[in-house]
């Protein structure tokens, strides 16, 4: 069977000065979006207009996830910066942060992760020297501005990367069971699972692996990423010199006290960089069509290339297919791409979204599905190119 190709079929609107656009979220029939110069953003999903803009939105913006604590509605965004703030923000009152919390010292926010059914935000903090405490903050949404909880001990370094495991991605037999688990990444090489009901920070962590670089992003795999594997039943990680690594989650989630051998349970799937020929990996990410399931989503500027590689597994061994990869029909030209987002049901492949350091969002979907209205659309998008190719060779001169 063959790859599928992607072509861009609208493009947002260029930004004064093309500041990076670091992170996109989709909450039902609105995308947000961060960037470079401390502005939330919202679009429109479908024209990628922008609908409302909020400007100094952190000093220093640097995390952005979906925020929804009923469930229904148009939903919200968290954000967090450097500036030590945690902000929450509702679609249909864009211009107000409706909920601010923070920390003592103010110290600057690198990593964030909600989990809305249970009311919870945390933070990681960035670390300018390491060697020293970067403590993770849990503060519940309902309560005071201060934190619930802090970590202080579990991360030497630069918090990287948090998510919260839900009920929904796990199944425990831990007694008493915990309403989320939360993964934690830092650049100290460390990948921790805490129970964040706990207060104690000793019995709150569950395990912790040594990932030996840098962590760049973690999360759970889901349960379509494999024929056998459940979901929930394995973590994985990527790291700043572009390797992969899964781990079995069963041990933890069993409450089996013997699963801490260094190494049990541990895949290493290698650099993927030379596994399937590219510079730098962007995301796990969620791949749409039939088979659904989760992909590892790489670049490489330099070729303007960008695609999406499934995950298998097949006989208790993870891998990166290396065949059928989707791929992005040039990419963000040769900048790098920063994010992907999917949003399911339109089409057989769904619509990705992607951001990167043109300071422009694009939408894709499958080339053989498009019209030719569509191709239109997406012809009409090469003065723009032009112009980012103009901009960067300013940029080389300088």
């Amino acid at each position: 069977m063959h790859s599928t190709t992607f072509q861009p079929v609208v493009q947002s609107p260029a930004l004064p000065h093309a500041p990076y656009i670091y992170t996109l979220c989709l909450q039902n029939t609105t995308l947000f979006a961060i960037a470079s110069d401390d502005v939330l953003r919202s679009f429109d999903p479908l024209s990628l207009r922008i609908a409302h803009e909020v400007k100094g939105v952190h000093e220093s913006v640097t995390c952005l996830k979906g925020w929804n604590e009923d469930g229904g509605g148009s939903g919200g965004v968290v954000t967090a910066g450097r500036d030590g703030k945690v902000r929450v923000w509702d679609a249909r009152t864009p211009g107000q942060a409706v909920m601010e919390m923070g920390t003592a010292q103010s110290t600057p926010l690198s990593a964030l992760a909600c989990n809305p059914s249970q009311h919870l935000i945390a933070a990681g903090v960035e670390v300018e020297v390491s060697g020293h405490e970067a403590p993770i903050h849990i503060w519940d949404a309902r309560q005071t501005p201060s934190p619930l909880i802090t970590y202080t001990e579990s991360h030497t370094d630069t918090v990287a990367t948090l998510s919260f495991l839900t009920p929904a991605a796990i199944t425990t037999t831990i007694t008493p069971s915990p309403s989320s688990l939360l993964l934690s990444g830092s650049t100290d090489s460390l990948l921790t699972l805490f129970d964040p009901t706990v207060v104690d920070e000793d019995d709150a962590v569950l395990r912790v692996w040594n990932v030996e670089s840098a962590v760049h992003r973690a999360g759970c795999l889901s349960q379509r990423a494999g024929a056998r594997a459940e979901s929930g039943e394995w973590v994985w990680a990527t790291s700043a010199d572009e390797g992969m690594r899964v781990f079995d989650l069963s041990a933890v989630l069993k409450g089996d006290e013997g699963g801490d051998e260094e190494g049990k349970g541990m895949q290493d799937l290698g650099d993927v960089r030379e596994l399937v020929g590219c510079r730098y990996v962007v995301d796990v990410v969620e791949v749409g069509g039939e088979e659904g399931g989760q992909g590892v989503a790489v670049g490489d500027a330099m070729r303007s290339h960008l695609a999406i590689h499934p995950l298998q597994y097949t006989d208790g061994v993870w891998s990166i297919r290396n065949e059928r990869p989707s791929l992005f029909e040039g990419a963000h030209s040769e900048e790098i791409v920063r994010d992907f987002c999917l949003q399911s049901g339109r089409g057989s492949n769904g619509l990705y979204y992607t951001c990167g350091e043109d300071g422009l969002i694009r939408a894709w979907r499958p080339k053989n599905g498009m019209s030719d209205d569509t191709v239109s659309s997406a012809a009409d998008m090469m003065d723009i190119d032009d112009r980012a190719e103009s901009r960067k060779a300013k940029r080389r001169k300088k």
